[in-house]
């Protein structure tokens, strides 16, 4: 009978779990397994989309989310990586099918673009004060809808350096320049050209045209003070460059022109030639990078006869500010797991988890509290330093428009491209630069 064959069953499943319990070990987590979750229960599974490339961060990643998993059988997180280039598409995809990822990892001038579109989840139901006050106001502001919703949190913030070869400034007494006395762009210049000139190498490497768009706007113009974007009456904007700026854009096609800065900068992959020809001594120095690149340094020269390297203080313009790139996480509105997406982020995002993953990325971290910390403050690959320059970091008002990301990363690429490479002048670059940016803004607002 059928009752006669459940209990059966009920008592077969009794005797079962006796045995297992009889033999389970310590790694038994409380008579759950990660499969099955408490009472039985199929667990929660959170896709979490991860940007993190680096061996070392993508490593300690996955070390953070094991512990997790490990101790939390009810809600499992699946990382699934993405890349940077292809990201920006596949999200707008997700987001228009409303097949999404649970959690996501991108950059603030791109979910700018997003925060007033409904795409992106209220994630202050998660933030305490005490988070709130671990982030400086003014990131929170670019992180913020018009709403008042609060779309992302920091978890990285990029911070510029200057990278030197050890042997050669040795050899010519060249002091790096430090926090206290930084070098001016003209200063650094004349540097170069010194090495150019007595080594017969490279002067420096300098960010390539296909990054060079982003670059400016976060790196030099926070630099020079140009606030590149003017807010009309009318409530319309209006993208114009100051008369520093130009001159700035220049003077960088001259040394190209000149052979200072190497054409092999120009190419697409120039990033990838910078760090090889840095590490094989054919260059001086490496100008306005991301502290990150110490990765690269550390992690990816295996095989190479590699230089004795050193990290020196950014350089100067009219101040040695800089928009340091900040990384985030996102929850989509349409996440179907939005609660236990926020019980693991509040975990994750904790300043021990934070500062780990970090540091495997040699980056800084997104809260005050864990850039702050003391591990950080030592000389050895100078976190000491990124640690003082990282409390230059600007953002600008144009960062936190919608749009900007859009331009900044695209046509801004584009057209430094087309005018370092000599495809078309300084006038029309300008006039580009400015009517493109402009209509891109005043299409977003």
């Amino acid at each position: 009978m059928k009752w006669r064959r459940e209990v059966s069953l009920m008592m077969a499943a009794v005797i079962m779990g006796g045995l297992l319990a009889g033999c389970g070990g310590s790694g038994d987590a409380g008579g759950s397994s990660q499969s099955d979750g408490e009472n039985g229960k199929e667990p929660v599974k959170l896709t979490f989309k991860t940007l993190a490339w680096i061996k070392a961060e993508q490593e300690a990643q996955k070390a953070v989310i094991d512990e997790w998993n490990a101790a939390h059988p009810d809600i499992q997180v699946e990382l699934q990586s993405a890349d940077w280039a292809t990201a920006t598409n596949e999200l707008l995809t997700a987001f228009e099918t409303g097949d999404v990822p649970d959690i996501f990892h991108y950059a603030q001038p791109i979910i700018a673009d997003w925060k007033d579109l409904g795409y992106l989840d209220d994630m202050s139901v998660m933030l305490t004060e005490e988070d709130k006050a671990d982030v400086n106001e003014d990131i929170w502001s670019g992180l913020t809808a018009s709403d008042g919703s609060i779309v992302g949190i920091p978890i990285q913030y990029e911070v510029d350096v200057t990278f030197y070869n050890k042997e050669i400034f040795e050899k010519y007494n060249i002091t790096p320049p430090t926090m206290e006395d930084p070098w001016t762009f003209d200063e650094m210049v004349e540097v170069a050209r010194m090495i150019q000139e007595k080594e017969g190498i490279q002067g420096m490497s300098f960010p390539g045209p296909d990054h060079f768009g982003r670059v400016f706007t976060e790196v030099w113009a926070p630099k020079i003070g140009d606030p590149l974007v003017y807010a009309k009456e009318d409530g319309s904007y209006e993208v114009k460059l100051n008369d520093e700026s130009r001159e700035f854009f220049k003077k960088i096609k001259a040394l190209f022109d000149e052979g200072l800065i190497s054409q092999s900068m120009l190419s697409t992959d120039a990033n990838t030639i910078a760090l090889n020809e840095f590490m094989g001594g054919k260059s001086g120095m490496l100008v306005g990078y991301g502290c990150w690149y110490r990765s690269q340094f550390i992690n990816e020269t295996e095989g190479m006869d590699a230089i004795d390297w050193g990290v020196a203080a950014p350089i100067a313009v009219n101040s040695t500010s800089v928009y340091g790139y900040i990384q985030t996480l996102s929850v989509p509105k349409d996440s179907k797991h939005k609660e236990e997406a926020y019980e693991f982020l509040k975990w994750y995002w904790n300043k021990e988890n934070t500062l780990k993953i970090a540091k495997a990325a040699y980056i800084m971290p997104g809260r005050n509290s864990a850039i702050q910390d003391e591990s950080l403050n030592t000389s050895e690959y100078a976190w000491d330093l990124c640690q003082q320059a990282v409390q230059k970091n600007v953002l600008p008002e144009y960062v936190k428009l919608p749009g900007w990301g859009q331009f900044t990363e695209g046509v801004a690429l584009t057209l430094c491209s087309e005018y370092f490479t000599g495809t078309i002048d300084f006038d029309e670059f300008v006039s580009r630069f400015e009517s493109e940016g402009t209509r891109l803004l005043n299409e977003n607002r």
